[in-house]
C-alpha cells in the first residue's frame, strides 16, 4: 500500500512539474508579444530597385503588410552610407540628406530635426528597418507590396509623374523604332493560315505539362505571364524562356482595382511583372496582355503611356472559353477552337493553363496544322492584334 502510495505521489509531482513548464512557456511567450519582440512571419519577400532585384543576407520580413529590410545592405543599394555610433544608433547618409535612427527609443531624427517614430526589427545582430519610409526619405518612390513582391523607383525609373500628359497621340507614335513601324506598315504573310496559341495567367502546376505536349507536338506557344506566378514558378518560367517560346507580361496581380486604379498603375503592373521575368531568365519583353482585354479598360491615355514606353498590346480572336466555368470539358474547348477558326486565316487563340485545356491541347494543335494552320508564337516585331485595332 505504501509503494502504491509513492507512486501516485510521484506521478502527482511529474505532472504538477509538466503544468508548471506550459504555464511558464506560456507566460514568457505572451510576456514577449506585450514588450513588442514577437517575431514577424518570415514570408519570402522580392525587393526590386528599378529593374533589378536585391539580394539581402537577411531576408527582408513583412509586418502589417510592411516590408522591414536590412538597414546598412539596403542603404548600400541605394548609394547611402549607414554606420553604427555605439550600439544604440545608427546614421544613414545620402547627399545632403541623413537619418539618425536611435535603436533604443524606436525614433527616427531628420536632418531638419524632425522626430518620426517608427518600429526596428531586431534579428540577432542585424536590425530591420521599414523599407517605406526609409526609400521616401531620400527621394525614391514605392509601389504597394502586392504578392509578396516590392520595388522601388528612382526619378529616371519613375512613372509617377509622367511626360506622357504632354505628348499627344502623334508625338507617341514618333517615339517607336522604324523596325516597328516597318512591322506595322507590312504584312509578310498575307494570305497564310497563322495561328498562335497563347497561354493566360500562369505558369503554374499545369504549365510544364503543357510544355511537355508542345515539345512533343513541335510548336511553339506564348505565355503571357503573371509576376506573381513568375516569381512562384522560376524554374517553369526558366524552361518557357529555355525552349523559345514567346513571352508577354499579364500584369503583377491581376488584380482590377490595382491594374487600372490609373495609367501609371497599369503599367506599374506590367514593369513589376517585367522585373520578375528578367530577375529569372535575364529577358524582357515588349509584349503584354491586358487583364480582361484591353477593351473598354485601356482608355487612351493608358494605351498611349504603353506605345510610349515600347509596348504592344495583343487581345485575341479566338476565345477557347476554358475559364468560363470549372466544370469546362476538353471536348468544349476543342470545339470552341474548331468553330471560331473555321472562317479565321489569322487566329489568336486565348487559353489558360488549366487541366481540361491540357487535355485538348493534343486534338487542337491536329486539327489546326491538318487544316493548313501555321502554328507561330508572338514576338516582339509583329503587328499586335487587339479589341482598339492599335498597331503602334
Amino acid at each position: 500500500m505504501i509503494d502504491i502510495n509513492k507512486k501516485l505521489t510521484a506521478i502527482l509531482v511529474t505532472l504538477i512539474l509538466i503544468m508548471f513548464v506550459i504555464v511558464s512557456k506560456d507566460s514568457f511567450t505572451s510576456g514577449e508579444k506585450k514588450q513588442g519582440k514577437e517575431v514577424p512571419k518570415k514570408d519570402i519577400v522580392s525587393v526590386f530597385l528599378n529593374d533589378k532585384l536585391l539580394k539581402f543576407s537577411q531576408n527582408p520580413v513583412v509586418e502589417n503588410k510592411r516590408v522591414y529590410v536590412p538597414t546598412e545592405e539596403f542603404a548600400k543599394e541605394i548609394g547611402a552610407k549607414a554606420k553604427l555610433k555605439g550600439s544604440k544608433k545608427i546614421i544613414i547618409k545620402k547627399d545632403n540628406k541623413s537619418l539618425v535612427i536611435n535603436k533604443k527609443e524606436s525614433t527616427m531624427i531628420t536632418e531638419d530635426d524632425k522626430s518620426i517614430s517608427i518600429k526596428i526589427i531586431n534579428e540577432g545582430k542585424e536590425s530591420l528597418l521599414p523599407i517605406d519610409i526609409i526609400s521616401k526619405h531620400f527621394g525614391f518612390s514605392i509601389s504597394p507590396l502586392s504578392n509578396n513582391s516590392i520595388k522601388i523607383y528612382d526619378k529616371a525609373h519613375d512613372i509617377d509623374e509622367p511626360k506622357y500628359k504632354e505628348l499627344k497621340s502623334e508625338k507617341v507614335d514618333a517615339t517607336l523604332s522604324k523596325e516597328k513601324e516597318a512591322s506595322t506598315k507590312t504584312d509578310k504573310d498575307a494570305g497564310k493560315k497563322i495561328a498562335y496559341l497563347t497561354f493566360d495567367d500562369g505558369p503554374n502546376a499545369i504549365t510544364p505539362q503543357i510544355l511537355d505536349v508542345l515539345k512533343e507536338k513541335n510548336v511553339k506557344a506564348t505565355f503571357f505571364m503573371l509576376g506573381s506566378s513568375i516569381l512562384e514558378h522560376g524554374d517553369t518560367t526558366k524552361r518557357i524562356s529555355k525552349e523559345g517560346h514567346g513571352m508577354g507580361v499579364h500584369s503583377m496581380t491581376h488584380q482590377f482595382k490595382s491594374v487600372y486604379a490609373s495609367p501609371e498603375s497599369f503599367l506599374k503592373e506590367m514593369t513589376a511583372a517585367n522585373d520578375a521575368l528578367y530577375a529569372e531568365t535575364g529577358k524582357k519583353t515588349t509584349v503584354l496582355r491586358a487583364p480582361y482585354g484591353s477593351k473598354p479598360y485601356m482608355k487612351q491615355e493608358t494605351r498611349d503611356l504603353t506605345a510610349h514606353l515600347g509596348y504592344r498590346i495583343w487581345d485575341w480572336n479566338v476565345d477557347s472559353r476554358d475559364s468560363i466555368k470549372k466544370n469546362t470539358t476538353p471536348d468544349e474547348v476543342y470545339n470552341e477552337v474548331v468553330n471560331q477558326t473555321a472562317d479565321k486565316n489569322k487566329a489568336v487563340i486565348l487559353f489558360h493553363d488549366k487541366e481540361h485545356t491540357l487535355k485538348a491541347l493534343p486534338r487542337i494543335i491536329d486539327y489546326l496544322t491538318s487544316n493548313g494552320f501555321e502554328i507561330r508564337k508572338i514576338d516582339k516585331d509583329l503587328a499586335p492584334l487587339n479589341f482598339w485595332n492599335d498597331q503602334r
